[in-house]
Formats: structure tokens, C-alpha cells, sequence
């Protein structure tokens, strides 16, 4: 089958979450015999998997937020005519970050069957996270609130420009570009194939949005899941750790709130955090005793979770589909996480324990769930959980998809 990727916004060697999966995606399907293409920036050709093909576009890349896609773009008319010789059998869209309306709008005229990956929340959401300007979550996409977090000011990038170098508040002057975005975008959602979410929430949120576009969500596979469990070393307290960033929206407030919480009830769980975290939170962490390893590196990751009894992922906002959950599920480790975004659709209560932040009941509950296990209980608890898919499992069924949706289905 010959198959087209489309990642702009992102030169696909980029070390992401979504270019990981792309690349990860394209190799495997190669080693299925299927002729793949990347639409993308420019990328290093030695870091691509052998046989893949690359269509390059240029695009204005990724700005501070994207309120609309551009009018017009230089990249449209060579990059369609290189897909019209491609002549692909299906499309996968994996973002449309830089691409023109012009763009979209040629492609569609093309009538090749397409299906759209929602890695994130950036065709529902300007601010793509779903967290607005005055730093709060949003739970859903509320279209008139848009209006004031992205309101007129903000619809300028030399305006936005200028507030963030000089560090200024823009006033909320409403403006309605965010329903003229979703406007413009309506038309190929709806045109997709199918759209696939990467976790149930995700729809949910979409739906609202796009409520007569086609849904199948299918949750990403990861490499962790061929890796043995780890051997867990000995030790008399409970190491619970924290890994990844740690800001706001990840969940840095929750963590200290955690540590507060046992640290008061005498609780001789250890509290470690590896990763990279927002300057702001260094001191706290400090303070509260935390064991800080600093950055990590992916290699590294086996050696941690051998020292870790349990992991914690505590964002705060609708995270989509976390890598790190994948990785320390795989591992045999039991984590205590946050119950938003994709997070729900990976743990359960045979791998671990989760709560919703917004639900204080919820918290208390959480926080007296891990003060009640032992390295002992936990070890029990790792040692019966089951890996989740791998990327092999995960392109089989994407493959299933193509094969329904393609040309020559």
C-alpha cells in the first residue's frame, strides 16, 4: 500500500511525542512491505528509517499559539503537486501546524481518502492544551470563553510578540477568530475518513466541536511494552517518584500538595522527581526534602524504575496520551495518576490508582491510598499488571483501518 504522512510544523527528526510516533509508524510499516512518504520539514536524512521517502514544505512553523490557519502559503502548490504524483491510496494527517487554508482546501480536491490522528488538542483548542490565559484548565472546548482567552489582541502575532518580550497582560477585547477557525476547519474533519482520537477523553472533547465528523479512538502503542519488567532493589520505605516536567499544568502544585499531605501524617514515603522542571518549583522541592536526579535520559529509564515503588504522573490539565504512563505501566511499576486526558484509558485499578485533581474527596483518598502500601504490596500489585500494546500491535490496527478506508479497498 503506498501510504502519506502528513507532519508539517516539525522536521520529523525532532525528538517529540508525535514525531517519535510518526517515525516509529513509518519504519514499522515499511518492514510490512508498504511504500511510506512523510510530508515534513526539513529533517537529517541519516535519522530516518531505511526505504522512507520525503516529500519537504516549509511552513512558518509553530507560533506561540495558532488562532487560524495562513490564507495562502508558498508551500501549497509544490507540495500538492508532489502528492498528485505520489498518487498515495490513503492520506494520514498527523497535524496541520503551518499549512494554508489554500493548502487544505487543494488537497481536499484531490479526493484521496485521508483519516486524522488528534495527538493533541490544536484543531479544537487556539491555545492547543486546553488551558487558558489566565493559567486555568479548561475541561472543554467553550467557544464564547475563547473569545476572551483569545481575544482581539491576541489574534495578532506582532501584538503577541511584543506582550511577551515585554512581559504584558493584553486586555480581554473579544474577538470571534476562534469560531472562524473551527469554521474553517469543519469542512475537513468532516471529510476525513475517520478521525482518531488517541484516548476516549480526547474524543469527548472533540466531539463537541466536530459533532458530525466519524470517531474511532485508538490508543498508541509503545516500545516499552517489549521490555521486560524491571527488578526492583530492596528497600524499607516506599520510593514514589515523579518523572518528566514538572510546571503547572503537570502538576508541580498537586505534587507539593502530596508531600504536604504525608509529610503531616508522618508517612515515610520518599519522594523523588527526575526530569526538568520550572525554576519556580526548585526551592518548594527543596524544602519538602525531595530526592531531585535532575534531567534523565530514555535509556535510563529501566534503572529508574528498579529504584522507584511507585510512579506519580499528576497533570493537572486533559493530557492526551502520556508517554511516561506507557512506560511505567510496562515496567511492572504501579503509579498513582491524575484521572484526566488519555490517562484513564491505560491505568486501572489492577495497575494502579487514579484521581481526579479537581475533587479534593478524590485527593485525600489517593493521597491515603499510597500511604497505606508498602514496597512489599506494591511489588505484588507490578508483578500481576499486564503490558499494554506495543507499536507492532498499534500499526496492525491502523494498517486494518487503511486497509478499509484506502483507494484500493
Amino acid at each position: 500500500m503506498k501510504i502519506l504522512h502528513v507532519l508539517p510544523g516539525f522536521p520529523l527528526d525532532y525528538p517529540g511525542g508525535i514525531t517519535n510516533y510518526v517515525r516509529t509508524l513509518a519504519a514499522t510499516q515499511i518492514k510490512a512491505g508498504d511504500e511510506v512518504t512523510v510530508l515534513t520539514e526539513s529533517c537529517d536524512p541519516a535519522m530516518m528509517p531505511p526505504g522512507l521517502q520525503i516529500i519537504q514544505v516549509t511552513t512558518p512553523g509553530r507560533k506561540i499559539f495558532s488562532l487560524r490557519p495562513l490564507a495562502t502559503g508558498k508551500h501549497s502548490d509544490g507540495a500538492i503537486s508532489q502528492i498528485e504524483r505520489k498518487q498515495p491510496h490513503i492520506v494520514h494527517f498527523h497535524t496541520l501546524y503551518g499549512l494554508s487554508l489554500k493548502f487544505i482546501r487543494s488537497f481536499m480536491n484531490l479526493q484521496i481518502p485521508y483519516i486524522v490522528s488528534l495527538h493533541d488538542y490544536y484543531l479544537a483548542c487556539p491555545r492547543i492544551f486546553m488551558m487558558d490565559k489566565w493559567g486555568n484548565v479548561c475541561r472543554q472546548i467553550n467557544l464564547d470563553k475563547c473569545t476572551r482567552c483569545v481575544g482581539l489582541l491576541e489574534q495578532s502575532i506582532i501584538i503577541r510578540a511584543v506582550a511577551h518580550k515585554l512581559d504584558w497582560n493584553l486586555p480581554s477585547i473579544k474577538g470571534f477568530g476562534a469560531f472562524e477557525r473551527v469554521d474553517q476547519f469543519t469542512p475537513f474533519m468532516n471529510g476525513a475518513a475517520v478521525l482518531l482520537p488517541v484516548s476516549r477523553r480526547v474524543e469527548e472533547i472533540f466531539k463537541y466541536v466536530y459533532p458530525k465528523a466519524l470517531y474511532r479512538t485508538i490508543t498508541i502503542g509503545s516500545a516499552s511494552a517489549d521490555q521486560p519488567k524491571v527488578i526492583r532493589s530492596d528497600s524499607t520505605v516506599v520510593r514514589a517518584s515523579f518523572l518528566g516536567t514538572l510546571n503547572a499544568h503537570k502538576g508541580a502544585k498537586l505534587f507539593i500538595e502530596m508531600i504536604d499531605y504525608c509529610r503531616s501524617r508522618s508517612s515515610s514515603i520518599e519522594f523523588h522527581f527526575y526530569g526538568r522542571m520550572d525554576p519556580q518549583f526548585e526551592q518548594p522541592l527543596n524544602e519538602r526534602g525531595v530526592i531531585n536526579h535532575g534531567a534523565y535520559k530514555p535509556n535510563e529509564m529501566a534503572s529508574i524504575m528498579a529504584a522507584t515503588d511507585l510512579g506519580l504522573v499528576l497533570p493537572i490539565w486533559e493530557d492526551n496520551g502520556p508517554q511516561v504512563v506507557m512506560e511505567i505501566v510496562n515496567s511492572g511499576t504501579p503509579i498513582l495518576a491524575t484521572r484526566v486526558g488519555g490517562i484513564p484509558d491505560l491505568v486501572t485499578a489492577q495497575n494502579g490508582y487514579l484521581f481526579h485533581p479537581d475533587h479534593h474527596e478524590e485527593k485525600v483518598a489517593a493521597f491515603d491510598w499510597a500511604m497505606q502500601q508498602t514496597s512489599s504490596s506494591l511489588a505484588k500489585m507490578g508483578a500481576a499488571s499486564h503490558r499494554l500494546k506495543n507499536p507492532f500491535e498499534h500499526a496492525a490496527e491502523i494498517s486494518a483501518l487503511y486497509s478499509q478506508f484506502s483507494i484500493d479497498s
